[in-house]
């Protein structure tokens, strides 16, 4: 049995959006950290949703931003 620690998605997605990932993830897993990356949309986009993802990225970024956010992230 494996538990992620945390999840990163991106939000566009052949058959689900990132955010519809990170809702039926967390209905599993409910401590489950996450992040929700796009070069497509804002945060916004999960303004009036149910569950949320802890942390947004906008792309493009560089490596060391994610590093730092999915630190930051597992600290909290």
């Amino acid at each position: 049995h494996f538990t992620p620690d945390v999840l990163l998605t991106d939000y566009q997605m052949p058959t689900q959006t990132g955010l519809d990932l990170i809702e039926r993830s967390k209905d599993r897993i409910p401590n489950l950290r996450t992040i929700l990356y796009s070069g497509s949309v804002q945060r916004s986009v999960y303004a009036d949703r149910r569950v949320k993802p802890d942390e947004f990225l906008e792309k493009p970024f560089v490596p060391q931003r994610l590093l730092d956010l999915v630190k930051h992230v597992l600290a909290t």
